[in-house]
């Protein structure tokens, strides 16, 4: 019986998998997508989808610095099956925060740990990585060329230490628990959000973008901040 409903379980899984899938491709423009992939560099395309999947690996890690520290001795191997389970569901799910939630249930499930920290190890990830994003859009909103930002690159440039300063005071006086991690995580966000930048030039490149770079970059960081 414990079998039957195991098989019973797991095709459901694949029919759901299957009606997400089929959801998502009656949301795009499939023809479109197939002119656009003919007219572009494969070479990097490819290279966009390395350095996205590392920086999903490495954000993977990140987040398992985080459990480690809950005492949810998770491998590596198997947390990152759990990551790409929770970025299956951001999908879908409402706000995209709903793999976060998965995530949540599933060590909450399988672990003795107190529900309020699970959720705060998962909302530092997530502003760890907030974190990052502002300090890349502000680094390039310091650096860009345009007349609109003559005499106000400094403030940008200036956010950067303060933000930093400003995480680490929150995560001291909140999250004391986790602080040993905190400039390793801070560090490990820093290679997650730059190959994630790498990525999308590489994008730009491949689809023969080759000015307003930087503009593009930042547009790119700033709808990240949005989103998170």
């Amino acid at each position: 019986m414990a079998k039957l409903n195991k098989k019973v379980t797991t095709v459901l899984k694949v029919l759901i998998s299957a009606v997400l899938i089929y959801f998502i491709f009656t949301k795009i423009n499939v023809s479109e997508i197939k002119s656009i992939l003919s007219t572009s560099n494969l070479i990097y395309l490819l290279l966009g989808l390395l350095f996205f999947s590392i920086s999903k690996l490495v954000a993977a890690v990140r987040l398992n610095l985080y459990f480690h520290r809950l005492q949810i001795m998770l491998t590596h191997k198997s947390n990152f099956k759990l990551y790409l389970l929770g970025m299956f569901y951001n999908l879908f799910l409402p706000g995209g925060i709903g793999g976060d939630a998965y995530k949540g249930y599933i060590l909450k499930k399988t672990f003795e740990v107190k529900t309020k920290r699970i959720v705060s190890v998962l909302v530092l990830d997530r502003l760890g990585g907030l974190l990052l994003l502002f300090i890349y859009a502000c680094l390039l909103l310091g650096i860009l060329d345009n007349k609109l930002l003559t005499g106000y690159h400094w403030i940008f440039l200036t956010a950067i230490p303060f933000s930093v300063v400003i995480f680490w005071l929150l995560n001291k006086k909140f999250f004391n628990y986790v602080l040993p991690i905190f400039w390793k995580s801070t560090v490990l966000s820093a290679l997650v959000q730059l190959a994630q930048l790498i990525s999308i030039w590489c994008i730009l490149l491949a689809l023969h973008i080759d000015t307003d770079q930087i503009s593009y970059l930042i547009i790119f960081l700033i709808s990240s901040i949005v989103a998170v």
